[in-house]
Formats: structure tokens, sequence, C-alpha cells
């Protein structure tokens, strides 16, 4: 035996991302008709369904739905079954008296004692034995009709064998019921694992194929709506494993390139050895390079006089003079001779320190000196004007931004829009509300929005205000300018 569930608040206080429970009609239903068993009769309750409809989730349901007048708790069977933990787990939550041996029919006596009426219920209680059905309807039996003590059994169509070999008229079997078509659409969109492909795919007509292929039944709701609707999901999850391959080849690659780009560029910085070799050579003494003198020409000088033929006779041959001497360019790769010399003596510079106004015999060797000038005081006047004007400038700018950026506050959107009117109708919003269009994929969408706000901080104020039949919507801010006013 597990305990489940003893008090609900615990359990919600630890967990406060527990998600809501469904509440079918037809489950509310057959809540209130056990409510109604456990007050005025005194019978075996069974709830029957099939594996995956739902059953932990009705006994959950069934826990937090019954008369405050009940005391109900909820426990899980596990096999194999042991009678004295499913006794100890009752002492614990409603501290019997144990004055011997702890028994199912000293439980009853003391629970009859206290005049409060007390709903176990146990589920998964097919794996309950035989021997524990017959003593707790025993029980059941004796305590007569004004008993306090009732059962709720929780479990598959199996258990229907063990309820044969009872009494009939002491065990009250039900089912919890179908879905309406409406519920089915509210519970494919809770456990649907892609949503989005649903609401694209999911209109009128195929909702209603698919509720008249399950019945409203949840457990073929649970196994048939993958593959009634898997093929668009099956697109989106290879469309989503494809996005994460290129994005990590993308990723991949951009790794890659930023390397590269870092190893190219450290490539040609100089090395800690050469930086520190070239900084002991610019700490040593002015160095001089000597350059050589250029060579002399070879071609000879000749004398021009004015109106004086020349005979190409008298041309020295330049070809045979080049030939026969030597060439006297160096190599490319002899280098330039370097001397050191004496650094040359420091410069000095003279200043006269006399007064400004007679300040005539100043003397600077070879340097040049600039005196600075005292800048007039007539420049104040313009540079003020010039900082107010450029404040009434930043002022027009704020005043324009301000102006321009416009939001609203969306409440709902929806793609019919009677059924927005009929929202602000129900609501009373005709004074402040407007209605505008909006495209999402394709289609149009009609958004109901309420006032109009020039900075996004002004519309987080005013959904602070809003009452608590609009906040429950979670309404949340956007700009007017994506939106078409439509009434």
């Amino acid at each position: 035996m597990q305990n489940e569930a003893i008090e609900p608040s615990i359990k919600e206080r630890d967990n406060p991302v527990a998600k809501q429970v469904f509440k079918p009609n037809s489950w509310l239903t057959k809540i209130d008709y056990i409510n109604h068993l456990v007050l005025f009769n005194n019978v075996m309750i069974a709830v029957l369904a099939e594996q995956g409809a739902g059953k932990t989730t009705f006994a959950k349901l069934l826990q937090s739905s019954l008369d405050s007048q009940i005391k109900a708790h909820l426990m899980k069977a596990k096999a194999p079954f042991s009678q004295a933990d499913f006794l100890n787990q009752l002492d614990a939550v409603f501290h019997f008296r144990i004055d011997s041996e702890i028994s199912l029919a000293k439980l009853v006596s003391q629970i009859n004692e206290r005049k409060a009426h007390v709903l176990i219920i146990i589920d998964d209680a097919q794996n309950l034995p035989d021997s524990f059905l017959q003593e707790a309807l025993f029980e059941l039996k004796h305590q007569g009709d004004s008993g306090f003590f009732h059962l709720c059994f929780v479990s598959d169509f199996s258990l229907v064998a063990s309820l044969n070999k009872l009494e009939p008229h002491l065990i009250h079997t039900l089912e919890p019921g179908v879905l309406t078509e409406s519920e089915t659409k509210t519970y494919l969109f809770n456990a649907f694992p892609f949503p989005k492909v649903l609401d694209k795919a999911l209109d009128e007509k195929r909702l209603e194929q698919f509720y008249q292929l399950t019945g409203g039944n949840i457990a073929r709701i649970n196994s048939h709506m993958k593959d009634f609707f898997g093929s668009e999901s099956n697109q989106l999850l290879e469309r989503h494993k494809s996005f994460i391959r290129n994005m990590g080849f993308l990723a991949t690659a951009a790794i890659a390139l930023l390397a590269s780009s870092y190893i190219w560029q450290n490539q040609f910085l100089p090395s800690s050895a050469s930086f520190q070799e070239e900084v002991e050579y610019d700490t040593s003494p002015d160095l001089v390079a000597e350059v050589s003198q250029p060579l002399p020409s070879l071609v000879p000088t000749i004398s021009t006089v004015d109106k004086e033929p020349v005979l190409v006779s008298q041309l020295p041959d330049i070809n045979q003079a080049l030939i026969s001497r030597p060439s006297q360019i160096p190599g490319w790769l002899t280098a330039s001779v370097k001397q050191q010399v004496q650094p040359s003596p420091k410069r000095v510079l003279d200043f006269a320190l006399e007064e400004e106004e007679t300040n005539d015999s100043l003397v600077v060797r070879d340097r040049v000196v600039v005196i600075p000038k005292t800048l007039p005081a007539a420049n104040s006047t313009s540079k003020v004007a010039s900082s107010n004007q450029s404040q009434d400038n930043m002022s027009k700018i704020a005043k324009v931004n301000t102006t321009k950026g416009q939001y609203t506050i969306q409440v709902l959107a929806s793609r019919k829009r009677d059924d927005v009117m009929r929202f602000v109708n129900s609501h009373k919003m005709t004074a402040n509300a407007k209605i505008r269009l909006t495209k999402r994929d394709g289609l149009d969408w009609y958004v109901l929005t309420i006032g109009e706000f020039g900075q996004v901080e002004q519309a987080q104020a005013a959904i602070k205000t809003l009452p608590a039949e609009l906040a429950q919507f979670n309404p949340w801010i956007r700009p007017v300018g994506q939106l078409k006013a439509v009434g």
C-alpha cells in the first residue's frame, strides 16, 4: 500500500507547478452521485474504467470534490497487498484509539462512534485479495444503514470477477463517463505533445471525425490521437531535428573560422626573444648608418660646343668600355656598414625671465617656443546660448519619441469576431475596449485590446489595475502598429 494524498493542500503547496485536474461534466455528475451514496446509503462503491482512461485523476478529483461532511483519504494498492500496512496508514491519518491488536472491525467501530462520514478511496483496487473484499463487505453490512464507514474502489474491469463473488445488492458499480466534443478538443490541446501543429490541423470537420472515432472515451483518445494527427507532428519533429543539425554545423564552422583568423593574425607577431633583442638594440647608443657613395657613371662626359658639328666617328664605344670594366655594383645580400658614433651634445634652451611687457630679449637656441594666448571671454555667451538651444532640441526629441511609441493591452484573440463581441458584451467592456485585426500564418485573428498608452510602463501599471475576471486571461502588452483597427 502507498499513501497518495492524505492532505491535498500540502501536495499543492509542495508542488506549485502541478497541473490543473481535468473536470469533465460527466465526471462531476458521477461524483455528485457518489456523494449522495456516501451520505444516505451503506454500499460498497466500485468505479471501473479501462487502462489509461484517467482512473487516478478521477480518484483525486473525487477526493477534492466531496461534501465538507465527508473526510476522504486516497490510497493506492500495490501487489502484494498487506492488510497490516493498510490499517497502520488509516491509524496514522485518523488517530484511532488502539488498546490491543489493531483490526478492521475495531477501526470501523471507532469511526461509527465519532459519527463523521469517512470515505476510503483505494486506487488500483484490482490488486486487493478476495479475502480483504469479503471482510470489508462484512463490516459494511453489520454496521447497518446508519453507518459512517464507506469504501470506494477505483479499478479496471478485472475487479468484476472478484465482485461477482460477493452480495450484489451491497455493491454499486459505475463508470466515470465520456467527454463531450468540446471537452475532447480541450483535452487534445492539453495532452497532445505538439499543440502548435494541432492548432493548425484541428478544424471542425477533423474534430468531428475524431470524436466519431473515439466516442469521447479518454482511453481511445490517448491511443488514437498520435496516429490521427501523427503526420503533422512527424513533419514538425523532422524539421526540428534538421534545424538542430544545421545549427550545429554553423556553430562548428564559426568556431573554425574564428580559430583560423586568430592563428593567421598571431603568426606575424614578433616572438618574445626577438622583441627583447629589439628593446636592447633601441637602448644602445645612437647608431649612424654609413651608406657608400653612388657609383660613378660609366658614360664619359663630352663637352659640347655651340655651333660645332659632331661626327659619329668621334663618339666613344660605350659597349666595349662596359664589357672591359668589372662591375662595381654590390650584390643584393651586401648589408650597409654601421658605425657607432658619439651622441651629439645636449641642446641648451635659455629663457629671459622678465616682465611680459618688456620681454624683448627672449633667446632660444635651436628650438621653437610657442607662447599660449589667453582666449577672449566673449565666447561664453555664445556657448551658453548654444547649450540652451541643444537642451531645447533634446526636449523636443524626447517629446517626439514619447508620442510616437504607442502600446495597448491585449486581453484575448479569436478567429471569429462574433466570439470576441460576445465576450465584450458579457463583460460590459464597450466603453474602453477595441477590436483589432492581425495576421498569423496567413489567417485573420481578431484581437480584443484595452486602452492606448505612450509608454510600456504606463501599460504595465494599467494591467495591474485590471479586474480579476480579466487578469485571469493573462493580458500582455503589444505595439498598436502591429494591429489594424476594426471596431
